[in-house]
């Protein structure tokens, strides 16, 4: 696991989930959360929108590289 990896050799690791409390945020110094949403309609699918997630890990990418 490349999370697991950084954390040995002492790099601060972010990460970017949908889900809370996964073992990728056990190795997170920062962890960043999406969101899951059960449509109510349609209860044998579970939706999710990674949108957001991607949003938010583009804009900490671009922060990074300047």
């Amino acid at each position: 696991m490349t999370a697991q990896n950084a954390k040995k050799v002492g790099a601060n690791v972010v990460t970017c989930c949908c889900l809370p409390k996964t073992d990728l945020e056990d190795y997170s110094d920062l962890s960043v959360l999406g969101y899951n949403q059960r449509n109510k309609t349609i209860e044998d699918f579970d939706i999710v929108s990674r949108l957001p997630l991607q949003i938010i890990a583009r804009t900490l990418i671009d922060y990074l590289n300047l």
